[in-house]
């Protein structure tokens, strides 16, 4: 946030030709039976904005109607306005942190021209009762600028910066939106990141079918290849004409594929916003490039799918063309030769790396070892899989006896083909079960450190994803409830020790060891108070700092605090971050940090 204030200072600066407050928080639209029209989640927000000084600044369109010039008025997001059924000069209801209130419709504004996620909400105030409804009576997200034609924008940003407080950055509108895009992206990358990996395990997946298909397929052609062989044919012509049909398999496949993908997209999304998820979704969106990166990835995938069975059935010899029998099995000590002299070649790499690397002798042998074993194991998995489903089918109780004796057989017999589709499952399952310890461990976790962390008997949450937060004169009013005891507020902030940047949490000094206990190295500090501060155990192996110690903690507005360590906490860090200091150490350094949520502990 910036202080409201620096507009004055902004206006006379040579170069700026208009200055406009802009306010941004969360703000909720109810409809007719009461319930919000989007409530606060990860990326679906009911977010309210105020209408600029300089309407040329707002890049909002209206379908009808126009922006609010009473306090009285509000504009809404065309969407919104759809599900709570009201129009232009109907009367709506809107909370925020600071003001609920009835205001009449003044217009409504184009959904896909808000910047927000699909499915989030727009509301737009009058700068005034903004303030009122944000409780943002001296702040602004920010303050924008239009320049005199002709200006240079990095001197009046330089002129801008000199009369602007510490921790207040002047860019220009690009660079801005920018910022707010890779804040967004950074939001999502936990569920990119699940998204990518599945991709890649359908790829997997979809790559071993495709060959073990194929190798079924070319199993049955061996015999026409040997004909085709047996005139004149080349191996060359066969490779070349199965790898032409495998490419225009992979390509028909891919064209179908991609409306295919569409329609499954489509029913995700509308899954997803039938289950009211936190996740956007803004309609499947199909470009050029990605049109053509999933043709790519389906012609490689196939291609190298392909690879290995087409191989294998353009070198059938010409003579099984004429033979009845089946060509003998070959025999195994050929494969069994190839795998150890490629562990043998990759052991000697290793050990060639490692002594390189500088590793002693020991570490040598066992970086070779632990090669040629990965090797052994890698060559002769096929056969393993093989072994092992083939005596689990003989064990299956499925009649009749003499079909699952042959089916044995048969898997004994094509080792690569059935570990190709053992290896899909096994892959499958393990992506899957793997995702799903992990999911179960870190709820586990954090469930876990909040029941040992906080002490408090009630939680009041402001559920705005740190968005908005709670009003300002929330925790002091929750002091004067009856039944109430002790009340602290939640906030967080961010700043630096010497070389370490470290995350922040400011608690009420006389209510902190009332609503929080964690862990202690050595004895637990009495209090906490406007010169201490309290620090992890990892915070302090890095800085060398330990009770009794005094530094200065740097903070994101450029002040600095110098706080004196009482306790090393042990536990609790991922909730507290490196640091807890009182909250007015906060609230002097940073004037804009919100409390995200409040810690009471009852009578």
């Amino acid at each position: 946030l910036v202080p409201s204030a620096l507009l004055e200072a902004t206006v006379g600066i040579p170069g700026v030709e208009s200055a406009s407050h802009r306010l941004e928080d969360t703000a909720l639209l109810f409809a007719e039976d009461g319930e919000p029209v989007v409530a606060p989640s990860l990326s679906e927000q009911p977010l309210g904005v105020n209408w600029p000084e300089d309407d040329a600044i707002s890049a909002l369109e209206f379908t009808e109607g126009g922006p609010p010039r009473e306090p009285t008025e509000v504009a809404i997001d065309e969407r919104s306005a759809g599900v709570a059924g009201v129009g232009v000069g109907d009367e709506v209801t809107v909370a925020g942190k600071g003001k609920v209130g009835g205001y009449e419709v003044s217009g409504l504004v184009d959904s896909s021209a808000t910047g927000s996620g699909e499915g989030s909400s727009l509301l737009v105030l009058t700068t005034s009762e903004a303030r009122l409804v944000f409780d943002r009576p001296v702040d602004d997200n920010r303050i924008a600028l239009t320049l005199t034609p002709g200006a240079d924008i990095d001197e009046v940003a330089q002129r801008i910066s000199a009369v602007s407080p510490p921790g207040v950055i002047v860019v220009d509108n690009d660079t801005a939106a920018r910022h707010a895009q890779e804040s967004l992206t950074r939001s999502f990358s936990l569920v990119r990141a699940l998204v990518v990996g599945f991709g890649v395990l359908a790829l997997a997946v979809g790559m071993l079918t495709v060959a073990n298909s194929l190798g079924l397929l070319h199993a049955q052609r061996r015999r026409l290849f040997a004909s085709f062989r047996l005139v004149g044919a080349s191996v060359g012509q066969l490779r070349r004409a199965a790898f032409t049909e495998a490419g225009l398999l992979a390509l028909v496949s891919s064209l179908v594929g991609i409306p295919v993908g569409l329609f499954i997209a489509f029913g995700i999304e509308r899954a997803l916003g039938a289950l009211g998820t936190a996740l956007p979704t803004a309609g499947p969106v199909l470009t050029p490039r990605a049109a053509l990166v999933a043709i790519g990835v389906g012609l490689v995938a196939t291609i190298v799918a392909a690879w290995r069975p087409v191989t294998s059935a353009c070198r059938v010899p010409p003579v099984e063309a004429v033979s009845e029998a089946d060509p003998p099995p070959a025999k195994g000590w050929a494969g069994l030769a190839v795998v150890v002299g490629r562990s043998v070649v990759l052991a000697a790499l290793a050990m060639a790396v490692a002594l390189l690397a500088g590793m002693s002798i020991t570490g040598v042998a066992l970086a070779a070892v632990i090669t040629a074993a990965f090797v052994l194991l890698l060559g002769a998995s096929p056969w393993l899989l093989a072994q092992t489903v083939s005596g689990v089918m003989r064990l299956v109780p499925f009649r009749p006896r003499p079909l699952r004796r042959v089916a044995a057989r048969d898997v004994a017999r094509n080792p690569r083909r059935t570990a190709s589709t053992t290896a899909a499952v096994l892959l499958a399952a393990a992506v899957v079960s793997s995702l799903a310890v992990f999911l179960e461990s870190f709820t586990t976790s954090i469930d876990g450190a909040v029941d040992d962390l906080i002490v408090a008997d009630t939680v009041v949450d402001s559920e705005t994803f740190t968005r908005g937060g709670l009003p300002g004169d929330l925790v002091e009013q929750l002091g004067f409830v009856q039944g109430v005891d002790h009340v602290s507020g939640w906030q967080l902030g961010r700043g630096s020790i010497g070389d370490s940047g470290i995350r922040m949490t400011g608690l009420d000094g006389e209510s902190a060891l009332d609503v929080v206990s964690p862990q202690w190295w050595g004895t637990a500090p009495s209090g906490l108070d406007g010169g201490t501060m309290w620090i992890s155990a990892s915070l302090a192996e890095r800085t060398g700092l330990g009770v009794g110690d005094t530094a200065p903690v740097v903070f994101t507005s450029g002040g600095t605090e110098l706080l004196e360590v009482t306790g090393l906490y042990a536990t609790g860090e991922a909730l507290l971050g490196d640091m807890v200091t009182e909250r007015s150490v906060l609230t002097r350094q940073v004037p804009a940090t919100i409390d995200l949520a409040a810690l009471a502990v009852t009578d």
